[in-house]
């Protein structure tokens, strides 16, 4: 069994967001983020939302990030978001990194910024 992760916040930037077809006729939020998760260093990511432009749905996230000591982390997840705000959203959900580690993800999007905030910690 892994190690658990440790602790961390984290602060993104949306770089690109768009729209593209989901199941049924649905539409599917794409962004790109770019930011810093403390404790462990850089990192980009692309994140799904569906449906777009609802009040609630599920989102999905896959990224690399680059750690203070030199090596790489992957990290793949996924969760639910529900409407705080005409264009702010929170999300929970499970993130699953390439060490075998489960980390819980409590975050907010603040579209208007392109601001992606929030904390990670060991699930469990």
């Amino acid at each position: 069994m892994a190690n658990p992760a440790p602790a961390s916040e984290f602060k993104a930037t949306f770089s690109s967001i768009g729209i593209q077809p989901g199941s049924a006729g649905s539409l599917v939020a794409v962004a790109n983020v770019e930011g810093t998760a403390s404790g462990y260093g850089p990192f980009v990511g692309t994140m799904s939302a569906a449906p777009a432009g609802s009040k609630s749905g599920t989102w999905q996230y896959c990224g690399i990030g680059w750690l203070d000591d030199g090596g790489t982390l992957s990290v793949t997840g996924q969760g639910t978001f529900e409407s705080v705000g005409t264009t702010r959203w929170h999300q929970r959900g499970l993130l699953h990194d390439n060490l075998g580690r489960v980390m819980s993800v409590d975050a907010e999007i603040d579209l208007a910024s392109h601001a992606w905030t929030g904390k990670i910690s060991a699930a469990g």
